[in-house]
């Protein structure tokens, strides 16, 4: 029964006991950094969305003035052809800032859609993060505290075992004289009958 005692008080227990408290500890650390960079992240989508929110490509107006732009070309090549000379080095122009203009057009419905897309997938990404937040970080805090409350209840039973072993080898003792003494008593009935 000694043995037993001693296997435990034994300082194998209490060093498990100090390394799940640091796993803990560690852990906690862990999750605490996260929910921070979690949160900055989160902040900083909304204020990403806010930006996004205010800037506008007027596509509309600009092909508009594109379309401006490309009549007022042609007028000017209408207007230079009484001049055949220029007319040849005007066209050349002309058609080169057609092909601009047909670009810059291009570009700027690319633009448009890609600053949708970006507003999709900013917003798409904001909801995900939240949800993480709101259920796994709030989960992961309800694990977190029951393994705590299961560190604490563990180490107060721990200390209350090494309270009590003294006790119980000496009941032990006490126990193990009395049934030795008892049988050395019967054994002289024995004798004596």
């Amino acid at each position: 029964a000694t043995q037993i005692f001693n296997e435990l008080t034994k300082s194998e227990s209490e060093a498990l006991l100090k390394e799940i408290e640091k796993f803990y500890k560690d852990i906690k650390q862990i999750q605490s950094e996260f929910s921070s960079i979690l949160d900055n992240s989160i902040k900083q989508l909304i204020q990403m969305l806010e930006l996004l929110d205010k800037l506008y490509f007027p596509v509309k107006n600009l092909n508009q003035d594109l379309l401006t732009l490309k009549i007022l070309l042609a007028n000017l090549k209408i207007f230079s052809s009484s001049n055949p000379s220029s007319a040849k080095a005007l066209e050349a122009i002309v058609q080169q800032f057609n092909r601009v203009i047909n670009d810059f057009k291009t570009c700027s419905f690319q633009n448009e859609s890609n600053l949708a897309l970006l507003k999709d997938e900013a917003k798409e990404t904001l909801q995900k993060f939240e949800a993480i937040r709101d259920n796994s970080v709030k989960d992961l805090d309800i694990v977190l505290n029951s393994v705590h409350m299961g560190i604490i209840l563990f180490a107060e039973k721990h200390e209350e075992v090494s309270r009590l072993i003294p006790k119980l080898s000496e009941q032990t003792q006490n126990s193990s004289k009395s049934i030795a003494d008892i049988i050395t008593n019967l054994q002289y009935h024995d004798i004596i009958r």
